[in-house]
């Protein structure tokens, strides 16, 4: 196997944020690494399928050899394709890859009673397509497809017998996302309003992946902070992100308050600051009580809503209304906002790979496009379903000051968000370094980005001066 090596600096980045507050999200964007949660929803805890090799991981594209979707199907993926997607009674009692368990068993449905929707009776106990324990004989065999795996920690232990015995009834897991629902306290203080941003019931094209956005005017009856935003799901299955674009003094000329239109990875020139994101294991931000993005008279007054829509089914006739609802207050915070992206102007993974890396960040020459300090607060790694392992580091003349952020195990599912209390100080002349690792393994093709991109982020950060 082998291993590659990127990279790319983006001085640019740096330019409109003179003194502030950022917030840093380590990021990438790719096309066809997405993982596909409507399959996960078919399948009893389908999105909390424990991975052999790590199991202090999870293993997002459960029908696939490769952990993150995509490509080549193992046994349990071919007998769900062979069963027409559908988890039933005839597929729960199969035994797909062969260790004596059914599917039912390992996915915590061993009475084959689950439905879409409902709660499983147990948690997941082990993946129904990859052969346990590990080091047995006739696992070997069946998991010849399977590279690259260490087990950290044994098997569950197997049953004498062909089939599972009937366990006592254990409480659901809980989902895999660091926070189920979204608690920020400022939210609940005197005087905090709310404002929906939200596409108008808008239909979801029969492609694989689109970018919609929607142009509004932000509320401006007096110059207010937001100080949260969280997601707003009508289609949870088919969106995969949204983010909050701020514009410049004027909306764009090409566009309309109100309308809504296909875009890129940037909805437009004048409308390029990033003040919210939302999306798969997010449930929504609390922003630093030091700081609040400015909007209304002296602030921003138009906003675009941009939503990533995946439809790899193909299917028609689907709606959506998604968007991000935000909270304002006119009890104006001491610092103003804003979110900082390091990353890349193309990505091309090549596939079996299992370390594609990837380095960007802010150079010296970058920060010293910068009158004053600024101070991260916030910073988390969003590299999709490839994603193995991101770094963050922050240098001064020459040397290491710091590791702002070690992500050794990325899951995009249950992201790591890194928050600063003391705060980071970045100088004049400092530099910041990201470097994110890829694993290709099972892919046969090579990933590449969207040429609809305008840049390829695999870091966003909130700063204040």
């Amino acid at each position: 196997m082998e291993s590659y090596t990127f990279h790319t600096t983006d001085d640019a980045n740096m330019k409109s944020l003179q003194t502030s507050f950022v917030a840093i999200v380590l990021t990438s964007i790719l096309v066809s690494i997405e993982g596909y949660p409507i399959f996960q929803r078919r399948i009893p805890n389908g999105d909390r399928v424990p991975n052999p090799c790590d199991r202090s991981t999870t293993w997002p594209g459960v029908g696939h050899r490769n952990r993150a979707g995509g490509g080549p199907r193992n046994p349990f993926g071919l007998d769900f394709r062979a069963n027409g997607f559908v988890w039933n009674s005839t597929l729960c009692q199969k035994d797909s890859d062969g260790d004596g368990l059914t599917n039912g068993y390992e996915l915590g449905d061993p009475d084959c009673r689950w439905a879409v929707n409902a709660t499983p009776s147990g948690a997941a106990r082990s993946h129904p397509g990859i052969c346990e324990p590990l080091d047995k004989s006739e696992c070997i065999t069946r998991n010849s497809w399977l590279m690259n795996c260490r087990p950290s920690q044994p098997s569950p232990s197997q049953p004498s017998t062909s089939q599972p015995p009937t366990p006592q009834p254990t409480s659901p897991s809980p989902p895999a996302t660091a926070t189920t629902e979204f608690d920020c306290p400022a939210t609940k203080e005197s005087g905090v309003k709310t404002y929906d941003a939200r596409l108008p019931l808008t239909p979801i094209p029969v492609q694989a992946t689109t970018y919609i956005c929607y142009l509004f005017q932000l509320p401006s009856e007096t110059v207010s902070d937001i100080i949260a935003y969280e997601p707003i799901f009508d289609d949870a299955e088919h969106v995969h992100h949204m983010v909050l674009f701020a514009c410049n003094d004027k909306p764009p000329q090409d566009h309309k308050v109100g309308e809504t239109f296909v875009c890129g990875m940037a909805p437009s020139a004048s409308c390029m600051a990033a003040i919210g994101v939302g999306g798969l294991g997010v449930p929504g931000q609390c922003i630093d009580e030091r700081l609040g993005f400015r909007i209304g008279p002296g602030g921003h007054v138009y906003g675009v809503l941009q939503i990533h829509w995946n439809n790899h089914d193909l299917m028609s006739g689907l709606t959506d209304s998604s968007g991000l609802r935000i909270y304002y207050t006119s009890k104006l915070r001491p610092n103003r906002g804003n979110i900082m992206a390091v990353g890349q102007d193309y990505l091309e993974i090549p596939g079996n790979t299992p370390d594609v890396v990837f380095s960007g960040g802010c150079s010296s020459g970058c920060t010293k496009l910068l009158a004053e300090p600024f101070y991260i607060s916030i910073s988390y790694f969003h590299m999709h379903l490839l994603g193995k392992s991101g770094n963050f580091t922050h240098y001064r003349d020459g040397t290491l000051l710091r590791t702002i952020q070690d992500v050794r195990s990325f899951d995009l599912n249950t992201p790591e968000i890194a928050t600063f209390p003391d705060l980071i100080e970045v100088r004049q002349g400092d530099e910041l370094r990201v470097t994110c690792v890829y694993d290709s393994t099972g892919r046969t093709n090579v990933t590449h980005s969207s040429k609809m991109a305008l840049k390829h982020i695999f870091g966003i950060f909130e700063i204040f001066a």
